[in-house]
């Protein structure tokens, strides 16, 4: 076999599947296996310390709930993976050798 994971995939053949938000006993269900870094990591909007923040006048901050999604290839061996020799260079060289067989009798 050989791994060849510089070949592009195409942007079809990426799916986003959804995931559950990463939150750990006592207060979720998650386990530490089911941490994804690209998926359950967020950064912050960046807050200019000049400005008046609205966390400042008292009021609750509301918290949306965003449905998060991780993406994957299924089938990415179909990509990066291929078998060396290939079927066709696998069959060529087993009649090749059955025929050299052949004529050595």
């Amino acid at each position: 076999m050989k791994i060849e994971d510089s070949k592009p995939i195409e942007d079809s053949e990426i799916e986003d599947v959804p995931i559950d938000d990463f939150i750990l006993p006592p207060r979720g269900t998650s386990e530490i296996k089911d941490f994804d870094l690209l998926s359950h990591i967020e950064l912050e909007a960046e807050k200019d310390p000049d400005e008046e923040s609205e966390e400042d006048d008292g009021a609750e901050k509301e918290v949306m709930h965003e449905q998060k999604f991780k993406k994957t290839v299924p089938l990415i061996h179909q990509f990066w993976i291929t078998l060396v020799p290939d079927k066709k260079e696998f069959i060529d060289r087993v009649l090749q050798t059955f025929s050299s067989g052949l004529e050595q009798i």
